[in-house]
């Protein structure tokens, strides 16, 4: 008996552990376009994004989606122009974080339907962010947005999520031109 309740709290921790690093890897995308619009007529786009405010933060981070993006876009044939020249594609982007928290615990079933979880020190708290980035295109033209690109990801704090944007632009940039 005593063995086996070893067993359950031993897989309890082990799930405890692998839990939390399944939860904060990865990266969710998401993507919508225009099937009707002809994307291997776009070979311009300028950037009508600016920071939302000046704090140097948003200007790095500014700085961080733009230079990804422009890397990507150059793979693909696109040429990034200035504000004032014409463009085939506008780009603008949003971005948001959100703090969560998940809550687990050791659990031993006592019996049929009779469950016991385990609270602090046993239980475990996990803080997380997830940090959300969308990058629209609009046609210039008629202003329309024909390609949408969402991605979000999860970290254990607010710098690391900064650290992921990068990473986050290339795999949803994965998906421009849709195929």
């Amino acid at each position: 008996m005593r063995s086996r309740a070893i067993r359950r709290a031993s897989t309890g921790l082990l799930v405890a552990v692998a839990l939390p690093a399944a939860l904060l890897a990865g990266m969710k995308i998401d993507v919508l376009y225009d099937h009707a619009a002809d994307f291997s007529s776009f070979r311009t786009y300028r950037w009508v994004t600016t920071p939302l405010n000046e704090t140097p933060e948003a200007q790095l981070l500014d700085k961080r989606v733009k230079a990804a993006s422009d890397a990507e876009l150059a793979e693909r044939g696109l040429t990034r122009v200035e504000p004032d020249q014409e463009a085939d594609l506008l780009a603008t982007y949003h971005v948001g974080t959100e703090e969560n928290l998940l809550i687990e615990g050791v659990r031993f079933e006592l019996a049929p339907h009779v469950v016991w979880t385990g609270a602090d020190p046993v239980g475990v708290t996990h803080r997380y962010e997830i940090g959300t980035l969308v990058l629209d295109f609009a046609d210039a033209g008629t202003e329309k947005i024909v390609w949408s690109g969402l991605v979000q990801a999860r970290a254990r704090t607010l710098q690391q999520l900064r650290e992921k944007v990068e990473k986050a632009v290339v795999k949803v940039l994965r998906e421009f031109p849709p195929k």
